[in-house]
């Protein structure tokens, strides 16, 4: 049992990665084929409140949070559906609930926590991370849709919520979030920057959504709600 892991794939092909369980962050991993789960694979480095991209299941990049120690990460880590390796090139300032996807060849990633709330955005090429423009406010805990590092949408974040495009060199505001514009640590979601779905997620005051809502580009259309008030929960729908 454990909060904020990342996970990625589809209802028939699904990686879930890192996490924390109360007192540490862990190095659980494990795959669902759709029926069962597999047998655990030990991630390279304990990993917790982290995030990633992938082409698919078996075919991941995930960067930055905490390790077993407590130690912000600036670095990354890959699974290739079998075993875990780490990526050589830094990732950029250290830090904790950034939001990242795209694939594991053109991934982005976005603000996050260290000392303060970070506007630090990150690509990745499949060899190398690089400084992309930084977003207009300073926040972490948003979710993204992306399809590629060039093509992102990002919405909410704490403390004060920001949804924007990315189309590889400047953020374009969007329409705010419709459940609450500070909204964070929604429970999964990812896509495209123009089906870009959000489920659940927190406000302060310990306040836990059920609402889902998708993204289309040009406005928020409200979804079935989930069967209970979720944070953290991990999913995306990236990889489909």
């Amino acid at each position: 049992a454990r909060q904020y892991p990342h996970g990625v794939g589809n209802a028939s092909n699904f990686t879930l990665a890192g996490g924390y369980n109360g007192s540490s962050a862990v190095e659980n991993s494990q795959t669902w084929n759709g029926t069962s789960w597999a047998t655990e694979i030990s991630t390279d480095t304990q990993r917790r409140d982290t995030t990633g991209g992938a082409g698919s299941y078996d075919d991941i990049i995930i960067a930055f949070g905490r390790n077993g120690s407590g130690t912000l990460l600036n670095s990354a880590s890959k699974f290739n559906g079998t075993t875990w390796s780490s990526v050589s090139s830094n990732a950029g300032t250290a830090r904790e609930h950034p939001c990242g996807a795209g694939q594991s060849d053109s991934a982005l990633f976005a603000g996050g926590y260290a000392s303060g709330n970070s506007s630090e955005v990150n690509s990745y090429n499949g060899t190398t991370f690089a400084t992309e423009q930084a977003m207009d406010s300073a926040l972490y805990g948003q979710s993204m849709g992306a399809s590629a590092s060039d093509s992102a949408h990002v919405a909410g974040g704490y403390p004060s919520g920001y949804c924007a495009d990315f189309d590889g060199s400047s953020w374009t505001t969007t329409s705010a979030y419709p459940v609450q514009a500070a909204t964070h640590f929604f429970a999964g979601g990812g896509g495209k920057k123009d089906e870009h779905l959000t489920m659940g997620g927190h406000f302060p005051t310990s306040t836990r959504y059920n609402t889902t809502y998708l993204w289309n580009g040009t406005a928020w259309v409200n979804k079935d709600d989930l069967k209970e008030n979720k944070q953290g929960g991990a999913g995306d729908c990236t990889a489909r």
